[in-house]
């Protein structure tokens, strides 16, 4: 009997980590965003204000944010010291192409990468400047509603994982 307790507390148990697994999802998603928000508002420093060239902008960039977004940055800067690429545009998206599998980010985070990129060959700093700051706050709109999906997604997921380990159990015993 209490062998059949057990199985059935280890079941409920595992349903429920498999639930609090795939809630994660929605946080890791929120971080690249946050780093990717993080990453545009140095660019606008390095790159605007201060008028660095582009690839010490993407290897000072790489060094201050973490994650993923931080390996796109350094294999820009890499890319963009080879001068392979045309131009910024392509740079950044082959280094965003490379690292793609890395990221947690949907069809709209992707867009924001894209937006970035088409921003960086912007010929005026004030209209780069501005496009940056429109893509911040594109970026901000995302992150709610992101944060607004993982409440929701949390809750659901813990609790089917729960159930779901119940009725494993009770159709098990």
């Amino acid at each position: 009997m209490t062998f059949k307790i057990f199985g059935a507390a280890l079941i409920v148990f595992s349903s429920w980590i498999t639930g609090f697994i795939f809630s994660m999802n929605s946080r890791y998603r929120l971080d690249d965003l946050e780093e990717l928000k993080k990453a545009v508002s140095l660019f606008i420093n390095d790159a605007v204000n201060i008028s660095m060239p582009l690839g010490s902008v993407f290897e000072d960039i790489s060094k201050r944010i973490n994650g993923a977004m931080s390996k796109i940055f350094y294999d820009a800067s890499v890319i963009a010291e080879k001068k392979s690429e045309r131009n910024a545009e392509d740079i950044f998206k082959k280094a965003v192409d490379i690292n793609s599998n890395s990221l947690y980010f949907q069809w709209e985070d992707m867009e924001c990468l894209y937006t970035f990129a088409k921003n960086l060959d912007c010929p005026f700093k004030n209209q780069q400047k501005d496009n940056a700051v429109l893509l911040i706050d594109n970026i901000k709109a995302i992150e709610q509603e992101v944060r607004q999906k993982a409440q929701k997604e949390r809750k659901l997921y813990n609790s089917a994982g729960v159930l779901c380990g119940i009725l494993i159990s009770v159709i098990l015993f």
